[in-house]
Parts: structure tokens; sequence; C-alpha cells
């Protein structure tokens, strides 16, 4: 693995325009000082991978990579694009385990950052003040004790979108904002003949935003950012987010077949044969979503404290 120049190059793919996602650096493992390639430098190659699988991400990220090859003599940057979770969940940690991996990855918050660090398998980035600084606190998640271990290069909010021509023929005036509203949601919805909600539980992970946000609305951010780090789970809110989130997949919301059904792209989740008023993306099917026309009759809509129409943390059931 060559870590020669990764402080500058972790610095200076944030300066020509990576502006989305988490950027980490492996940890030097043979005490070389980072120097700048050109001039009489040996060559040098950098290895990236990321998430990005097609147009126009894929070809964004090679395009960077050319803009930085193209500012600095001498380097070469190797990028690779894989699917997502075969990136997170596979790839990455066996590549860090063998000590043969990438010199640049994207890594999601939380829990992986933690364990990638605390075994050493980051480098420390805290010493890129002005790009930190200029990222504000979107860079906290990626920090563990103090010490910045990646930089995000794009920051959304989960939420949903939703059919504002089934809306109005349910009687729906507006998004609901509340667990109130978005159980009278359900059932009008369903009053007239839609299936309120499309959810590609076979995947796991899209069942599991619907269970973070109800957590996140009924537990509240102080909680979240204590229980998480300590794995200490024995406030009763979480309990009171399980019960609400069972409740609410009892009022049979979502398609038929869920927990076996992939995620399909956001633009198919609506169909006329099998209609869907709410297909529970996020911010990453923006782009899928306003090239399908489709997206003429579907808005984002991002309410109450938990992204989707979910319980504030005082909320009950009603």
């Amino acid at each position: 693995m060559n870590t020669r120049s990764m402080t500058r190059t972790a610095a200076g793919i944030a300066a020509v325009g990576l502006a989305a996602g988490m950027l980490a650096g492996c940890s030097a493992d043979n005490g070389d000082t980072p120097q700048e390639p050109g001039g009489d430098a040996e060559q040098i190659t950098l290895t990236w991978w990321h998430n990005a699988t097609s147009d126009p991400l894929q070809g964004l990220w090679e395009d960077v990579a050319a803009e930085f090859e193209a500012m600095h003599e001498g380097l070469t940057i190797e990028v690779t694009g894989y699917q997502n979770e075969d990136l997170q969940r596979t790839l990455i940690p066996n590549a860090l385990v063998s000590g043969n991996a990438p010199d640049v990855f994207m890594v999601w918050p939380g829990g992986e950052v933690r364990s990638q660090a605390e075994a050493g398998h980051l480098r420390d980035l805290s010493s890129l003040t002005d790009t930190i600084d200029a990222l504000g606190a979107s860079v906290n998640p990626w920090q563990l004790d103090g010490v910045q271990y990646g930089l995000p290069y794009t920051f959304g909010a989960t939420g949903i979108w939703y059919n504002t021509e089934q809306y109005a023929e349910a009687g729906i005036t507006a998004p609901p904002t509340t667990l109130a509203e978005l159980e009278d949601a359900v059932a009008k919805l369903q009053a007239a003949g839609f299936t309120p909600f499309s959810v590609g539980a076979g995947d796991g992970w899209p069942a599991g935003h619907w269970w973070y946000q109800f957590a996140i609305g009924a537990c509240g951010q102080a909680v979240l950012q204590t229980a998480i780090p300590e794995l200490d789970f024995s406030d009763p809110c979480w309990v009171t987010a399980g019960e609400q989130l069972e409740a609410f997949v009892a009022s049979d919301p979502f398609n038929s077949g869920f927990l076996a059904t992939p995620l399909r792209p956001a633009p198919t989740a609506p169909r006329a044969s099998s209609p869907t008023a709410t297909p529970r993306p996020s911010s990453w099917a923006r782009g899928t979503r306003a090239s399908s026309d489709r997206s003429r009759r579907t808005r984002p809509c991002r309410s109450g404290s938990a992204g989707i129409p979910s319980p504030p943390p005082a909320a009950t059931p009603s």
C-alpha cells in the first residue's frame, strides 16, 4: 500500500471538488513522510475506491482524479467503483485486514469508522483544518475522540417521495408531519386503493431506515449521541420506538411481500399495476428520480424530527 502522499491527496481531492459523501485514508504503516510527487520524486500510484458504478457520478470521479493527476506530476490515481453494499460490507473490511487496502476509500460513518480507526487502519486527517472548518458540523460523524478520520463530500437528509396525484385523489391536502397524521394518511390511501408505502426490505437496509426514523423521533439527538458509541440502549425510548414501529407495520402500510422485495430504482416504485403512493428513498435517489418522467408527479418531503413523518420526541401514537 502506497501512502506517501495521503495527507496532501486527501486535502487536494477535497479542494478540487469532491463535493459529496465521505473519504477516508489508510494509515501509514511504514513511517514514511508524505511527499509531493513531481520533479525528481519517484512515480506514485494511489488507489481510490468509491461507490459509483454508473454515470453521471462515475464519470465525475474519473474527471476529478484526472484533474488532480494534472496538478501533481508523477502521480497516478487508480479509480474503481463498486456496488455500495459490496464495497462497505465486504471489499473494504477484507482489504483492511489483508494489509492491501486502497489509499482513499468511501466509508459509512459511525460504527465502521470507529472499528476501523480503533484497529489502526485509518489516517488522522485532523491537520486538514481549513477543509474541516469549511465543512462545519457535517464532519462530526467521521470523528472519534476528537480525531478526524474522514471528510464528507455530501450530506443529505432522509425523507420520502410522495405521489401528488395519488395523495390528492385520496383527499390528502398536505404531507403528514406527525405520527397521527401519517396513520391517517395511510388509512386514506388504502381506502382509495393505493399502497401507501413501498420498501425493498429484502435488502435489509431500506427497512432499517424506517426503524432509524422511529428511533430518532422517540429518543432524540442527545440520547442517540450517548447510546450509539457506548452501545447503551437502556433508555426506555428504544422500546417505545419499537412499539411504535410495530404498530405502524400492523396497519399494513407497505407493498405486498415487502420483506422479500429487493430495492428497486426509485422511479420504478410507483407502478400502475401496483400503485404506490410513497416510495421511501432519500437524497441518494434524487438524481435517478429527476431523470424519470415520473418526477413530474412526485415530490420529496421532509417533515417532523425523524425525516419521515414520524413522532417527535414527545409524541405518542394516537
